[in-house]
């Protein structure tokens, strides 16, 4: 957890793809709070085959632009959640 937090304040991303459940009595959401105490705003995407799940990150969704996804995840899951962050349009135009 502490490399990722490292890697987190160090390099710039567009979007933190994590499992929910991380090890023990650590989970995603300290990344949420992590990212709050650094001023870093990006979009959260969680991932969790754990039978606790989008209940758990309610709160957080009012903070913070936050997805949630449901193992198995497929490719197209996936693509719209990050979709939903990012519109196609918005990213072509970006990109040009």
């Amino acid at each position: 957890m502490s490399d990722a937090m490292t890697a987190l304040r160090s390099t710039e991303f567009d979007l933190v793809l994590s499992d929910l459940c991380i090890s023990g009595d650590k989970d995603g959401l300290l990344i949420l709070d992590f990212l709050g105490s650094v001023g870093i705003d990006v979009p959260v995407i969680f991932i969790t085959g754990s039978g606790y799940g989008e209940w758990l990150i309610a709160e957080a969704r009012n903070r913070r632009r936050v997805g949630f996804l449901q193992k198995p995840v497929t490719m197209s899951q996936l693509a719209r959640s990050v979709e939903s962050f990012y519109p196609f349009q918005e990213a072509m135009q970006q990109a040009v």
